[in-house]
């Protein structure tokens, strides 16, 4: 994802904060330049106002993980694997899996 894009997603998710594509890209942006503190206050946000979009489970691990919260990214791994198994796609349950795996 391209970091220059940051600006004009944040200003598009001032007319729209719930939008949950905006929310996701500004997640990944921030993750990607090393912003894991901010990338997570969009995160979290995706994750309450979205609960069932797979891909925020997959970006809030790796931003806890980027901050050393083994804990708390084993746990977003496996809400991710819950909302995956429920959307009855073991392909991303498989995924998480994985994810879970590396959280020791």
């Amino acid at each position: 994802m391209d970091p220059s894009k940051l600006p004009l997603i944040l200003e598009l998710l001032q007319d729209d904060p719930d939008d949950p594509v905006l929310l996701l890209n500004a997640g990944k942006i921030l993750l990607q330049t090393q912003q894991a503190e901010e990338a997570l206050i969009h995160l979290r946000r995706l994750a309450e106002k979205h609960p069932t979009n797979m891909a925020v489970y997959r970006e809030l691990g790796a931003a806890f993980l980027a901050r050393g919260e083994t804990r708390s990214a084993r746990q977003a791994f496996e809400m991710g694997r819950q909302v995956s198994l429920a959307a009855r796609d073991p392909s991303a349950a498989s995924e998480y899996e994985s994810l879970i795996g590396q959280c020791v």
